[in-house]
């Protein structure tokens, strides 16, 4: 690349200040917005319960990564860096 930003446009040549709007935006928003919202939250919930999840020993050494400055005012917040984590399911006591 020859190092610029990249740029999207609309139909008049205008630039978009915020080219990705994940569900859409103005009249044409997706219905399922809220749904998706609900589900993801429900699904790490359930994660949250049903696993043990911790950084690995190396990750804890090396401290916390910052958010990757690419993505930031698109509703993705990834880290800068691969992050390990050691997961294992949850032990419950018998009834």
């Amino acid at each position: 690349t020859d190092g610029k930003k990249a740029q999207f446009y609309d139909r008049n040549g205008k630039a978009l200040m915020t080219p990705v709007m994940a569900f859409g935006g103005g009249s044409h928003m997706c219905p399922g917005r809220k749904f998706i919202g609900y589900e993801n939250k429900a699904y790490v919930a359930l994660l949250l319960r049903r696993f043990e999840l911790r950084l690995t020993t190396k990750e804890v050494s090396v401290g916390i990564p910052g958010p990757k400055k690419i993505n930031q005012g698109t509703g993705m917040n990834n880290p800068d860096r691969e992050v390990y984590i050691e997961m294992r399911p949850r032990v419950f006591g018998s009834r």
